[in-house]
Parts: C-alpha cells; structure tokens; sequence
C-alpha cells in the first residue's frame, strides 16, 4: 500500500470516527433532556403504587403519602420551568450538532490529510463542553428531587416485593393484622423451601412446591405453585433474631431462637438484603413503629396487661402472653382460652 492510500485510510477512519463522536453527542443530549420527563413518570406513578400496597394489607410506611404528596407538589412548582430551560438549551446545541453532521457527510468523499480536520474536530470539542455543562447545571437541579424519588421508590419496592409474595399466603389474616415483610427463605434445619412472612403479629413460615396441572406428550404445559404454613410464632415470642452466615455455600441468612426454649431455633438461608429487611422489619415492630403507625389508621389497639383466666375451671394463666398470641392452653384442665 502506497503513502497516499495509507493517508487516505487513516482519514476515512477519522472521519468515522468524527461521525461516531456526533452521534454519542446526540444520545447524551436527548438523555439530558429526557430525564425531567422521566421524573415526571416516576413521580406520577406513586400515588397509584401506594394505593395499591394499601389495598394488599401493607399498612406501614404511613409517610409514603406525605411524602409523595410534598414531592409531587415541589416538582409541578419547579418542574415546567426547568424543562423548558434544558429544551431551549438542547435545541441550540442540536442545530450545531445537524451543521457539524453535515460538514462530515460533505467531506467523507474528499479524501485528504487527516490534519485538514482540526477545525471540525475543535467544534465538535467545542460541542461537548457545552452539552457538559448543560448535564451539569441540570444534574444539580435534579438531584434533590431525584434523592427524594429514590428514597421513596426504596421504601416502595420492597414493599411491592413483600407484597407480591403474601398475595399467594396460605394462612388467614387476623382482624387488625398488617403486613411488614415477606421474602423467600429455605428452613436449614428441615431443608424446606419457602416463604417467611413478617406480620404485625406473627412470624410464619409456608412452604412452597409447584404441581403440575397439565402435561402434553409427558411434558409439563401447566404448573402451579402451592403453598401450606408449616409454622408460626408469636412475634413476642421471639428472643432474638440476627442476620449472620448460615453456611459455607449458603451464605447469608437468618438465625432466630425463642423465649424460655419454647420452639427449636430457627436457621434460615435467604439473600443477604431479605435478610437485612427482616431484620430492619423486626426492629420497627419491637421499637413500637408499627404500633404507632397502625393506631394512626384505626388498626392496632393498645396492648394492656389484663389477667388471664381459664373460662371452664378458673385458673389463673400465669405465663407470659406473648405479642401477637391469641390462644393460650390452660395448664391445669388444658382448655383453649381466647387472649
């Protein structure tokens, strides 16, 4: 290959490389001006979610409502006038954007040294500084709403997630009884996998198999998930409960052990940020959170300490009624009295 078709090459190349540089600069640009609409659809959307956790038995996070409230409040305020300033800004720099696009196109079918392309380079440069200034200026506007969008997606999320899984629950809600989490869990000391659910007043464990409903040339075309509890506990009934390793390959998961040894420890493999949300959701119903959250609605009558008496021979029932418990057995004729 000849100097000439050597120079030739490399100027081609750069001049691909020039039209490449232009179209990144057009996807930055329309993602700059694409995320106060996405703001828009995200904020827009919260008022539906949070309606329909509610309509699921999820009850806590009473602040969701506030919160969507005051941001959907601030952002109409500032909204409009920020995405009319970034459309305005984006429009001049798209204009150039077009003219440079078009000095490339001319010049793809002139083939000369590759330092005849300074100019055109120094302005697509130039481009870019300016559509880095316009992601920053609308970076530092955006970020508080956007912080505060997150921070209510979080809370959000995962009660969606819970959600999702205590919709398929075996076992039967008790009047005034909430939701507070629910992730999949395998039982490490029985090897069952399942769901472990987090109410107001009780921890449960369900397992979870999948049938099959149909098969078409011995193959299965239709399978359904089944679930049965298998336990449950007083959430009062609970000593302690921690996130910690649960094995070598397992990795993280969950240990809770019980009051007086009343019930064998429990040993649970789960992810580690199911986990994390059982273990932050144990700790807003023991600081009285989900109490004080429930009696804002109505829910959750206060607890009182009242003397429990067997109603068919009398006695005293002098044990610890846990939190959440509803029956206890007489010690002395071992009937079932309602707490």
């Amino acid at each position: 290959m000849s100097k000439s078709d050597d120079r030739a090459e490399i100027y081609r190349q750069r001049i691909n490389q020039l039209s490449g540089e232009l179209s990144s600069l057009n996807s930055r640009l329309n993602h700059v001006e694409s995320e106060g609409n996405s703001l828009d659809l995200r904020i827009g959307k919260f008022p539906s979610r949070i309606s329909s956790i509610r309509r699921s038995n999820y009850m806590i996070q009473t602040s969701l409502e506030a919160d969507s409230i005051r941001l959907s409040d601030a952002w109409a305020s500032s909204g409009p006038a920020l995405k009319e300033q970034v459309r305005s800004r984006a429009s001049v720099i798209r204009g150039q954007i077009r003219m440079l696009e078009g000095e490339v196109a001319s010049r793809r079918g002139f083939i000369g040294d590759i330092f005849q392309l300074s100019d055109l380079e120094g302005r697509i440069s130039s481009v870019g500084h300016g559509i880095a200034q316009l992601e920053g200026s609308t970076h530092e506007t955006l970020n508080s709403f956007i912080r505060d969008a997150n921070a209510i997606e979080q809370v959000l999320s995962s009660a969606e997630s819970s959600v999702a899984l205590a919709q398929g629950a075996s076992f039967q809600w008790g009047e005034g009884e909430t939701l507070v989490a629910s992730v999949r869990a395998k039982n490490m000391n029985t090897d069952i996998e399942g769901v472990l659910t987090l109410t107001s007043r009780r921890l449960l464990f369900e397992s979870e198999d999948e049938i099959v409903l149909k098969r078409t040339l011995f193959i299965a075309t239709e399978k359904k998930k089944v679930r049965a509890l298998v336990t449950e506990y007083p959430v009062g009934s609970i000593n302690s409960l921690a996130k910690g390793r649960v094995g070598l390959l397992a990795g993280h998961g969950l240990f809770i052990d019980f009051k007086n040894g009343g019930s064998e420890p429990l040993k649970l493999d789960t992810k580690g940020e199911e986990a994390d949300l059982i273990v932050r959701s144990y700790g807003l119903i023991m600081s009285g959170q989900v109490d004080e959250e429930l009696g804002k609605l109505g829910g959750a009558p206060k607890e009182e300490t009242k003397i429990v008496v067997c109603p068919r021979c009398g006695a005293p029932y002098t044990d610890e009624v846990f939190r959440g418990q509803v029956t206890v057995n007489c010690k002395y004729c071992g009937s079932s009295i309602a707490v």
